[in-house]
């Protein structure tokens, strides 16, 4: 489908909506900040895109994490569980805001 065809049948969509001025506001709104979380992820590079998708799936454990965990006493292990669970929470509120155009400053890919 042409970017022309999609532009009409947006308008053709906007136009029901012409004698509810709250509505068509609304719409428009919508289509806006669907367009705008596409721009920002079709944006993001190779590296933010799979840190993006770590902090939604779990980030795998790096090998120094996994020998941590291998030496640490089962409440030790929960304490480093909880803290990296809670890490990947933050950044994955990190990432929503910058797509979802809450902020325009992505995640620092440095601080993982």
């Amino acid at each position: 489908m042409s970017s022309q065809k999609i532009i009409e049948a947006i308008d053709r969509f906007l136009q029901e909506s012409n004698h509810d001025k709250e509505e068509r506001v609304k719409k428009i709104k919508e289509i806006q900040d669907f367009l705008n979380y596409n721009l920002r992820i079709t944006q993001l590079t190779d590296k933010e895109k799979t840190d993006f998708v770590y902090c939604i799936e779990g980030y795998p454990l790096s090998k120094g994490q996994s020998e941590l965990l291998d030496e640490c006493t089962d409440q030790r292990k929960d304490h480093y569980i909880n803290m990296w669970a809670r890490s990947t929470y933050f950044r994955r509120c990190a990432w929503l805001s910058y797509l979802h155009g809450e902020t325009d400053v992505k995640p620092n890919l440095n601080a993982v």
